[in-house]
């Protein structure tokens, strides 16, 4: 709806309210309404003036409940950071929970009253509703609205879940520069920024980016820079090193899970939902599925032409390590061992294979992309290399054209 300044917020007001449902409902009894039926809609033009203060105040809390997110243009920081919490993560988390169950009834309260305005400016207060229920307050943050068929003690419960799966994924941004606990907003947000960039705007951090743009995230413990170590530093930094066990203990807790096997299995199927399946982090992984033995995550923006060859690196090393380990426990008498060892002459085989057959050519042809492509095309030049995100390979037929020159390691042959 375009609408001049004067009334804009008369009409945001009226198209809001309970009154123009009923009309709406009257006239379109479907499921949706189309450009002419909104057309007819009968608009009070002094409305602009007695609901301007309400409306105001609505969008206030509307904007800052989707800016809180990571989607959001103009996000800062992770939510939890800006609530006192004297170390702890669980007093941040429910300070956090407080604080928009608060918002989210002062606007449950400003659409009711929303409703009221329009309905005595159309002089049919009593004959349509004016009460909102809180499960109809459509902010992202009212676990009310985003969880309406769970109890209250449920609805906390997944509200902490959310709130610190959004925390490790600040956390992984952090890590990869694309974010700083020392400065709000994006830090490295275009191709080909560096470390040195980041340090350039960000001279005095306290948690450095990784600086050759790769993190290894394997179920085995084999690099002292893997995404658990980092995180684990990270929290460190954050909430102080003397709450660093009480904080662990409590996002596995909440997560229901290990952190390990929350970033092996888990995070980056969140990374690809949060996204809407055009993931900002790539996941290198010798499966095309999420059961590689071996796996690491890139930041796209930071993408290089040595980016494919550093994780060849980690990927020889994590072999040589597992191999190791294999033919160490191989000598013990223990069938738990012996068993242990078998699963992982098993990774061996298939990382080397991961190796030869697609991680080594790839990185002999010093593939190049470009971010105005956008993720989707991008993603597909990279072929086996990458871990399979099915929406984005039900497109691969759509960008063929876009692949050149066609090579068997991006055809999927």
């Amino acid at each position: 709806i375009f609408a001049s300044e004067e009334i804009r917020n008369g009409v945001l007001s009226f198209t809001n309210s309970a009154v123009a449902y009923e009309e709406l409902t009257a006239i379109a009894p479907t499921l949706n309404f189309e450009v002419g039926q909104i057309a007819t809609l009968p608009i009070v033009a002094e409305l602009a003036q007695s609901a301007d203060d309400n409306a105001n105040n609505l969008i206030c809390i509307a904007r800052q409940d989707w800016d809180s997110y990571e989607t959001s243009w103009d996000y800062q920081q992770s939510a939890l950071l800006s609530q006192s919490h004297d170390g702890s993560l669980e007093q941040a988390s429910a300070l956090l929970s407080q604080q928009w169950q608060t918002l989210s009834e002062e606007q449950r309260q400003r659409e009711i009253r929303n409703n009221e305005l329009v309905a005595d400016a159309y002089g049919v207060r009593d004959d349509v509703p004016c009460d909102v229920p809180l499960e109809r307050v459509s902010l992202k943050r009212n676990s009310a609205f985003v969880y309406p068929d769970k109890t209250p003690a449920e609805r906390d419960e997944l509200f902490a879940r959310d709130v610190v799966k959004e925390f490790i994924s600040y956390a992984v941004g952090c890590m990869f520069g694309r974010y700083s606990i020392d400065k709000p907003g994006l830090i490295l947000a275009s191709q080909g920024e560096t470390v040195d960039d980041f340090r350039e705007r960000v001279p005095d951090t306290r948690f450095e980016p990784d600086r050759d743009n790769v993190i290894p995230v394997t179920e085995v413990d084999c690099f002292e820079d893997d995404i658990v170590s980092r995180f684990r530093r990270f929290l460190e930094v954050t909430f102080g090193s003397d709450h660093l066990a009480e904080n662990l203990a409590y996002i596995e807790r909440t997560l229901g899970e290990p952190l390990r096997k929350y970033f092996v299995n888990d995070f980056y199927n969140d990374h690809v939902a949060m996204y809407k399946n055009r993931p900002i982090y790539w996941q290198y992984s010798s499966r095309t599925d999420n059961k590689g033995a071996f796996k690491a995550l890139v930041y796209m923006h930071r993408y290089t032409l040595a980016t494919t060859h550093t994780v060849l690196e980690y990927l020889r090393d994590f072999t040589a390590k597992i191999a190791d380990q294999a033919n160490q426990l191989e000598r013990s008498d223990r069938a738990k061992d012996k068993h242990e060892a078998e699963k992982l002459h098993k990774a061996v085989t298939e990382c080397k294979a991961y190796e030869d057959n697609v991680l080594y050519p790839l990185a002999t042809r010093n593939l190049e992309i470009d971010l105005d492509d956008g993720v989707l095309v991008n993603y597909l030049r990279m072929g086996q290399a990458l871990r399979t995100i099915p929406a984005i390979e039900k497109k691969r037929k759509d960008v063929a054209t876009w692949i050149w020159p066609v090579h068997p390691l991006m055809s999927g042959q």
